[in-house]
């Protein structure tokens, strides 16, 4: 079950977001990858792409992170995600 984005106090609502388009849940990734998670949290809060950010998930919310500073873990994250359910 995935929880809502604003149901979620450690991920910044674009954050939270941006995981559930990509199917990941932020609950289930803050219970296995704390560290990540408050990495992750960090570089959104953070980050000077926000607007951006905010329009791309309006129209494109599991579209391309090149622009994101966590773009490289939320792929990392996502093919792992992947990989477990394999498993």
């Amino acid at each position: 079950m995935q929880l809502q984005p604003s149901a979620v106090p450690h991920a910044p609502g674009p954050l939270a977001r941006r995981m559930a388009a990509l199917d990941l849940d932020v609950a289930a990734v803050a219970r296995s990858e704390p560290d990540a998670l408050r990495e992750l949290a960090k570089l959104c809060a953070t980050c000077r792409f926000v607007e951006r950010c905010e329009r791309d998930l309006q129209s494109e919310p599991a579209g391309p992170l090149r622009y994101c500073p966590n773009g490289g873990l939320l792929n990392f994250l996502t093919g792992v995600w992947w990989l477990r359910t394999l498993l």
